[in-house]
């Protein structure tokens, strides 16, 4: 089995450009400050975006992006999963497609 190395999301994002190394170690001391995650401090300070963070981690964690909100919902799809099953698979009907991991927002 191959194992895979995770990066840290701040070092991915100084590998990728989208921040420096001063504005990650500036992020790093405000997120303990402040007690939020790293994303969420980048953010708020400015250092990147919210699409950026969500980019970043869908590819690191090699997941598809959809965006909910410009999606057409297949109301066959939408009735063939009940509540129940929605709630403990954390499932989100949306339409019939082959099976693949995604990231939604």
């Amino acid at each position: 089995m191959i194992q895979r190395q995770r990066i840290r999301l701040g070092d991915l994002l100084v590998s990728k450009g989208l921040i420096t190394e001063e504005q990650l170690k500036e992020a790093l001391r405000e997120q303990k400050v402040r007690k939020t995650k790293l994303g969420e401090t980048l953010i708020s300070l400015g250092y990147v975006s919210e699409k950026s963070i969500v980019d970043i981690l869908c590819e690191q964690l090699h997941l598809e992006y959809m965006e909910l909100r410009k999606m057409k919902l297949d109301e066959a799809a939408v009735y063939m999963i009940n509540e129940a099953m929605a709630k403990k698979y954390n499932l989100i009907p949306i339409a019939f497609r082959r099976i693949i991991p995604m990231c939604f927002s």
